[in-house]
């Protein structure tokens, strides 16, 4: 294999390592867009997944737990919960008090932060030192799922059997979510409410329950997105300044993807690329 065949791959590699992050961020803005809700608080989202998603598998480990499945799922359902949470505030104070969406948004990305911040802050300071954990679970969040066999397989390999799980379940819930939104009639449903809600009251839809669901599910999605960049690309360490950044790029790449699911996942890797160049 030549040097520039292997320099290209690895940079293939790395592009969806950094691209994974945004996958999740964007398909859960997708989600909220398709509601007719605009979060601008994805960042502050991300932040509070990474840091509660973290601290969730770390408290998980000291207490002597060692299944690497569980950690995975703790750590997904921790920062699913702290975007959720978050989301619920937005949607209460856009859809119930209509305050203005925006300037919501971008209040909830300051708090969000802040409040990653500071849970991640106080974890640090409360155990004397870095927030991490061990190698062992380390390589359940890092690792491919795939056997060594299908890694090693010449060119191909490494591309699409060497990457860390959150990428498959990216592509999976990118799929899932096409579906949802073209192929069954809730989704049809999402969509009239956020291109005409008017017109969706009218024909009896629940126009506040569904954008309350989706913007919900979306905020807990994007969160899941930081804690997959905390555990992957910030090697399961709390850095405060590691989510910088990451949840403007997914609001931009929503726009840049036209709102697709399917597109989300080549643009979160173009996106991933251009982060590595």
């Amino acid at each position: 294999m030549s040097d520039f065949l292997s320099l290209f791959l690895a940079l293939i590699i790395a592009a969806i390592t950094y691209g994974t992050p945004l996958l999740f961020g964007t398909l859960g803005e997708i989600l909220t867009e398709k509601s007719g809700n605009l979060n601008l608080g994805v960042e502050g989202i991300m932040f509070m997944g990474g840091a509660l998603g973290l601290g969730g598998v770390f408290y998980y480990e000291k207490a002597g737990g060692a299944s690497g499945l569980a950690a995975v799922g703790i750590g997904i359902l921790c920062a699913f919960l702290a975007g959720a949470l978050a989301s619920l505030i937005f949607s209460f104070l856009t859809i119930t008090l209509r305050a203005n969406q925006n300037v919501t948004g971008l209040a909830l990305s300051i708090f969000g932060t802040g409040v990653g911040q500071f849970v991640g802050e106080y974890m640090r300071v409360r155990e004397n030192g870095y927030i991490s954990i061990g190698n062992a679970l380390k390589g359940f969040f890092q690792n491919s799922p795939f056997p060594a066999a299908l890694r090693k397989i010449p060119v191909v390999g490494g591309v699409l059997f060497g990457n860390s799980v959150f990428f498959y379940l990216g592509l999976i819930l990118a799929i899932g979510m096409f579906f949802f939104l073209n192929r069954t009639r809730t989704g049809l449903y999402l969509r009239s409410v956020g291109e005409s809600p008017a017109t969706a009251d009218a024909a009896g839809i629940a126009v506040e329950r569904y954008k309350y669901l989706a913007t919900v599910i979306g905020g807990g999605i994007s969160a899941v997105g930081g804690m997959v960049y905390i555990m992957t690309i910030a090697g399961c360490v709390w850095n405060h300044e590691g989510l910088s950044g990451v949840g403007w790029l997914a609001v931009a790449l929503v726009i840049f993807c036209m709102w697709r699911p399917l597109s989300a996942i080549w643009g979160s890797v173009l996106f991933g690329a251009l982060m590595i160049l």
